[in-house]
């Protein structure tokens, strides 16, 4: 069985990569940061390099980042964590001298990003944008972006663009569909995350959609994947997204 047809964007569009390469990095287009004032991100664990990459297109941009794990105590444990890899399982030294880079560049970083240390639970949305407007959020919060989705529809004139990770969606194409149409963008892309589980059908169980409110449009048929996409886990094999008529 083929995807359904309501994850396929209707055009294609002009999108740019942000952040690292592989799992962490998401195509949005440059007129949605460009017209924005605040970054809201949920769920960052220890990758901030897409708020940076943002940052880099428009540094009037003010980030507010939500998780419920970064701290310093948490990245200090990271590199203990992975001395003790390398001690005892040889790991590989790239990977202990990256979280001792993500240690210092967290405390570096902090004068551009707010980062706050707890869980977005329901109407946290609400409160936190009760002053805001012209907002992007990134939201990659591993199953829980389910129950935040109706807040998200509540303020949706304030929004300016969604890029979220949408996980076990063999169980929930219709909530995906009903928040796709409420909330007043149009679906710019999709990425299928290779980390996921194929459902019955061969399907992804997990995806990444961006939504957007300013685009620059395209001519010609859409492609996918984008030019730009990259492969969520470089060593596993990607989706191939077929869409039904």
């Amino acid at each position: 069985m083929n995807f359904p047809k309501f994850y396929k964007p209707k055009k294609p569009y002009k999108l740019y990569r942000f952040g690292k390469n592989n799992d962490g990095g998401y195509l949005v287009g440059t007129k949605s940061i460009n017209k924005s004032k605040f970054l809201i991100s949920y769920g960052i664990s220890d990758d901030w390099s897409f708020e940076l990459d943002i940052l880099k297109k428009n540094q009037n941009l003010k980030v507010f980042s939500f998780d419920n794990t970064l701290s310093i105590k948490f990245l200090f444990k990271l590199i203990i964590l992975n001395f003790l890899r390398i001690f005892y399982f040889k790991s590989n030294l790239r990977i202990l001298f990256s979280s001792i880079y993500k240690f210092f560049n967290f405390i570096i970083i902090k004068k551009r990003i707010n980062f706050k240390k707890k869980s977005i639970k329901y109407n946290d949305t609400i409160k936190i944008t009760k002053k805001l407007t012209d907002i992007i959020f990134k939201i990659d919060i591993e199953g829980s972006e389910y129950r935040i989705l109706d807040d998200l529809i509540k303020i949706k004139k304030k929004i300016n663009a969604v890029i979220i990770e949408f996980h076990d969606i063999d169980l929930h194409h219709k909530k995906i569909q009903n928040f796709i149409r409420a909330i007043g963008l149009k679906l710019t892309h999709i990425h299928p995350n290779n980390y996921s589980l194929p459902d019955k059908h061969g399907n992804p169980t997990a995806v990444e959609i961006t939504l957007e409110r300013f685009t620059d449009e395209l001519s010609g048929k859409l492609k996918l994947p984008n030019k730009s996409d990259m492969k969520c886990d470089p060593n596993n094999i990607d989706y191939i997204l077929k869409f039904n008529n």
